[in-house]
């Protein structure tokens, strides 16, 4: 997933992969992840709407706010559909949310906010907001009893 000045960038040497993840929870201890939407205060206007994940607790909240690495605040509304969830003990590929202020030279508005996942660890300059990791084939097999089970 792109946005911004990064659509017209050639992607296809990217190799796109299924995430896996529970559209139900199967034990108490699996995490939920819900989608939320973001504006930044007093944002210019080259600052796109901002998109992440939050997870559990933050998932029962309509709105609330959170400070980005700059003390800028965010103003984010929950969507409360559709819930995934990871269970505690997945074994498949870690990911982790980052992040991520781009900022042009010569630019004294704070720059372009961004939240993005990445393989395993965050790039250099990036804040990680949180990591999981998806179902491996065999939690696939392990959580599912019919396919229509897995999202």
């Amino acid at each position: 997933l792109v946005s911004g000045d990064n659509c017209d960038k050639d992607v296809s040497s990217d190799k796109p992969e299924d995430v896996w993840l529970l559209p139900k929870r199967r034990s108490d201890k699996d995490f939920r992840l819900c989608t939320a939407r973001g504006q930044l205060d007093g944002a210019s206007a080259q600052q796109p709407e901002l998109w992440r994940v939050f997870w559990n607790a933050a998932c029962e909240k309509q709105e609330f706010v959170t400070k980005d690495n700059q003390d800028r605040k965010i103003q984010w509304t929950l969507l409360q559909d559709p819930s995934l969830f990871v269970p505690e003990d997945a074994s498949g590929p870690h990911y982790c949310l980052c992040e991520i202020l781009t900022k042009a030279e010569g630019d004294l508005s704070g720059g372009v906010l961004s939240y993005s996942w990445f393989d395993d660890t965050c790039p250099a300059g990036a804040q990680r907001e949180l990591c999981l990791r998806a179902l491996s084939t065999s939690d696939i097999l392990r959580y599912s009893s019919l396919v229509d089970d897995l999202t």
